[in-house]
Order: structure tokens, then sequence, then C-alpha cells
């Protein structure tokens, strides 16, 4: 279960990848109406509202992670200015061109029609609107060091591991 220091830890990658590129958050969210594309535990839709998003649907095909989004809005004070449903990318439940921002990261590769969730994408977003893409795939030095690492502790039991995550002051999302 992640906490709300955890979700704020989550954001600041983004923060940096921002700044790192020139890109004023600020100028680019204030006064959007922004889709969160497989929003997972939210931490976009909350990037885009602490930079002046007016307001940001919320779409996930899992029930805990909109659970989890909504949760955390009531926490951050931004339950006024989201609205969360179940939703596959494959079929955007929105009209065309609704949005003036749309933020997908990291989930058009676990997607079955990657296609039809960029043609989704394209179809919902305002023309001349914006969006963030972020897509990640296999390869690379990254995925073989995870890949091994995954296949040396896999044997290790999960509650094993988390408690001696908490002994050594770390969270348990780190397993």
């Amino acid at each position: 279960d992640y906490k709300t220091k955890d979700l704020r830890e989550f954001i600041h990658p983004y923060e940096i990848r921002f700044q790192r590129n020139g890109l004023n958050a600020k100028e680019i969210f204030s006064g959007k109406r922004c889709l969160d594309a497989g929003c997972g535990n939210g931490r976009g839709a909350f990037f885009m509202l602490q930079n002046g998003a007016e307001f940001v649907e919320m779409i996930d095909v899992s029930e805990n992670n909109l659970q989890s989004s909504q949760n955390f809005a009531l926490e951050l004070g931004f339950s006024n200015k989201i609205n969360v449903q179940k939703s596959t990318l494959e079929s955007i439940p929105f009209e065309d061109e609704e949005f003036d921002f749309v933020w997908c990261n990291g989930v058009i590769m676990h997607a079955e029609k990657p296609n039809q969730c960029l043609a989704e994408i394209s179809r919902v977003c305002k023309r001349f609107g914006h969006s963030w893409l972020y897509v990640y795939g296999a390869g690379g030095l990254y995925w073989k060091v995870i890949y091994r690492f995954r296949d040396l502790l896999s044997d290790i039991d999960v509650l094993e591991a988390i408690k001696y995550l908490k002994y050594f002051r770390y969270s348990p999302r780190y397993v």
C-alpha cells in the first residue's frame, strides 16, 4: 500500500525530467482540461494538478488503481478536480478533441492493441493540443540487469523481503 509520501517520491522524476528538458510544467498545464490515460496510482494526474491543471479525467483498467487515485486525490485536496473511471486505452470513453492535454506514461507497451491506443489518444486530444507519451521497451542493459536480478531473487519469499526492507527503513514498494 503506497502512502502519500511514496506518491510524492513517484512524482519527483517528472519534475526533474521537465526541468532537464526545459519544459515549464506550470505553463503547459495551467487552466487545462487533461486526461491521465492509464493513471495507475495517479502520479501523472497529480503532477498536472500541482502545476495548475483545471481538471483531470483519469482512466485505468484496475479498480485498485482507481480507488487508490481517489484516495490520494482526497488526501492531496484535489478530489473536486478529478474524475476516475474504468476503461481501456483501446476505447477511451470521451468525445473527440475533448482534452487540451493527454498524459500516457508507461502504459501503451502493455496494451493488446497499441496502435488503437495511439489512435484513441489522438482522437480525444484537441487539435493543437499536447500529449505526454512515455513508452519503454525490452532490451538494453537496464532490462538485462532487471531480468537477471529477478532470476537471482525468485526463490526469496516476498513477505521475508518486505520484513528486511522495513528493517532497513525502506518502503515495501521496493520489493
